[in-house]
């Protein structure tokens, strides 16, 4: 039973719900409420055809900013947002894009949760 649910969790792809509504909206609502905690202001319209852009466009310029000017506070809204030590250092490595490549991590990331919880959640209704 379990290496059946790890094997049918570990096949999410976030990329395949980059046009689903729902996911969208409570992916962005994530992203909203982790960097809020920060103190970092990140709005999303509602329309979900645009969504990436818009929240790719606000977070790069936080990130932007925080790698500036206070990286410790980068750093901790990394790991709240669960992504791994490896992948931030990697975007860190990289001489072009930075900011863009931690934003585009974090979409992901925080898509992938909201993944998680709606698979899990699905899971336990079906028993």
């Amino acid at each position: 039973m379990i290496d059946e649910v790890i094997s049918q969790f570990s096949s999410l792809q976030p990329e395949k719900y980059y046009d689903n509504a729902e996911i969208v909206h409570l992916t962005a609502k994530q992203i909203i409420k982790d960097f809020a905690m920060f103190g970092l202001d990140i709005q999303f319209s509602g329309n979900t055809e645009f969504a990436y852009m818009e929240l790719m466009g606000q977070m790069v310029e936080s990130i932007q900013g925080l790698l500036q000017h206070d990286s410790a506070r980068l750093f901790a809204l990394m790991y709240q947002i669960d992504l791994s030590q490896t992948a931030v250092d990697k975007c860190l490595g990289s001489s072009k894009n930075i900011a863009a490549n931690l934003a585009d991590l974090v979409i992901r990331r925080e898509m992938l949760k909201v993944l998680t919880v709606k698979y899990f959640k699905e899971l336990k209704n079906k028993d």
